[in-house]
């Protein structure tokens, strides 16, 4: 299969060499994550797992993934990026014959409470109540408290990822998934303590934290009588005495001595340590193990396989708009791709940008169109003369790594007249363009009437309405705060009994 990481989507969210922020697996629960994983060595025999590596037959392992939004239908994570990052995970956990497949399809959740915050406990009861218990549950959401950018719950046995890592560039959730199935951090036990600065001229002392929080410190030694990697820490013995617990560079700068005055060494290169994204890219035999072994504890072994073919992306060709063309728009405007020489692709996403002077300005569809390859856009989401560019990204639930399609530009040409409701002969916005946190409304009406305005986003979603005056025979003006909707096109439309008139808005900050 080719590898696609390099050319993954070329839209989405680009993390760089610092983005794996903080995990906010607590102590208490990684302690659980540990005992659960010292259990499972304990229960099932080495030789077990190890028939099973050599095996090497390929387990898959079904994802259902929840992509948090407010009630609004606003703040989804991009279905490109959640793909991108299922294609991460394949790639990460491939060497282990583990491949991961998205189960029936992505479920948009609307939910407030967790959209505020998804660290918050209310919030962990509300996504265990959602759960699929048949699968690994991934929940994205734009919000958690405490900069937390991803987390294992082992109350809720899901993961979390917020939508800014949820990207085929972050490896932090490689790192949740690693806690899932029972890996506790390389630096278990030094959680929030600043080693380097507390012993770097000192030895640590045998034993850190108070009550029953204190936790035996790992010597480097691994043979000997001073080797206790095998209990202590993460209870590896091949993965180095690790107490760096914040962010650090590689190769590491300044370290900390152990009981015995020995200087730690850890390796930087593993996904359960804190070190920055460009470091980490492995982990290591026993860790792998382990794994397996919750995979086995699971009894997550035989799970159906998915159609995993690769999907050419690139043999994808657009008809309709064609490209360099002038759309003349009615109701709506169609657009039809040619997938021969595709793959078995089962669904397919269709993003549209508005352009000026070749530069995208703001995204007008950004969606999931179904199995079919033609899809109806309405013409209220177009200006008339504007540019707009679309491509087209296949996937699979078994295979999420395509690419989008080469793109193709072209412009609309809209009605010329529009015609007005008879008791609102005026009705405009300004500024459009909208550039900052409100828009100035105005219209006149003719006679008394009942009327609200609605505030609609590019897909058709009411995002929000209110009624106003309906003094008859007057010049109204009035405004509305916009600060809350992100940069896009929404539609504005007054309602009166006697039909609708809308107008488009454009916001650019």
């Amino acid at each position: 299969m080719r590898s696609v990481l390099s050319v993954l989507f070329v839209i989405a969210f680009s993390a760089f060499s610092f983005a794996q922020g903080n995990c906010g697996l607590s102590y208490e629960e990684g302690l659980q994550v540990r005992e659960q994983m010292f259990r499972n060595r304990a229960e099932i025999p080495l030789q077990t797992i190890r028939n099973i590596q050599n095996s090497r037959f390929t387990i898959h392992i079904p994802l259902v993934i929840h992509i948090v939004g407010n009630s609004n239908g606003q703040g989804f994570v991009a279905a490109q990026n959640v793909l991108g990052m299922v294609c991460r995970l394949n790639n990460d956990f491939a060497d282990q014959n583990l491949r991961f497949y998205i189960k029936d399809s992505l479920r948009y959740l609307r939910d407030d409470l967790i959209f505020a915050d998804a660290y918050d406990s209310l919030a962990v009861n509300r996504m265990i109540t959602y759960k699929d218990t048949t699968a690994l549950n991934i929940f994205t959401n734009g919000s958690a408290g405490g900069g937390v950018a991803g987390y294992y719950s082992r109350r809720g046995d899901y993961v979390f990822m917020l939508n800014s890592y949820a990207n085929s560039n972050s490896p932090t959730i490689t790192h949740e998934i690693g806690h899932f199935f029972t890996l506790p951090h390389t630096f278990f036990g030094w959680e929030n303590i600043d080693a380097r600065q507390l012993h770097f001229n000192t030895p640590a002392p045998d034993s850190i934290g108070t009550d029953w929080r204190r936790r035996e410190v790992e010597y480097v030694d691994r043979t000997g009588p001073l080797a206790n990697c095998y209990s202590s820490a993460d209870g590896f013995c091949d993965t180095d005495a690790d107490y760096i617990s914040e962010r650090a560079q590689c190769p590491l700068s300044g370290t900390a001595l152990d009981p015995a005055g020995t200087p730690i060494s850890p390796n930087t290169t593993l996904y359960m340590s804190y070190f920055y994204d460009d470091c980490v890219n492995n982990f290591t035999p026993e860790q792998k193990t382990a794994i397996m072994t919750s995979v086995v504890n699971r009894n997550w072994l035989f799970f159906p396989a998915p159609n995993t073919d690769s999907l050419n992306w690139t043999a994808i060709t657009h008809s309709i708009p064609a490209d360099v063309s002038q759309v003349q728009v009615q109701d709506s405007i169609s657009f039809q791709w040619n997938v021969q020489g595709v793959g078995p692709a089962q669904k397919y996403i269709l993003f549209v940008e508005r352009l000026i002077f070749g530069t995208p300005v703001g995204v007008v569809y950004n969606g999931i169109t179904g199995s079919s390859n033609t899809f109806k856009l309405p013409s209220n989401l177009f200006i008339n003369s504007a540019t707009y560019r679309w491509q087209v990204m296949p996937y699979s639930n078994g295979f999420t790594c395509a690419g989008f399609s080469n793109p193709t530009t072209f412009t609309v040409q809209m009605p010329v007249s529009i015609q007005n409701i008879s008791d609102v002969p005026q009705f405009s916005v300004n500024p459009n363009p909208v550039k900052g946190d409100q828009i100035n409304i105005f219209y006149k009406l003719t006679e008394e009437t009942e009327l609200s305005f609605r505030i609609l986003s590019a897909d058709g979603k009411i995002i929000s309405s209110a009624p106003f005056n309906t003094e008859p025979a007057a010049e109204h003006f009035t405004t509305i705060n916009t600060s809350n909707l992100p940069n896009g096109i929404y539609i504005i439309q007054m309602i009166s009994k006697n039909g609708i008139q809308s107008n488009k808005i454009e916001i650019i900050r």
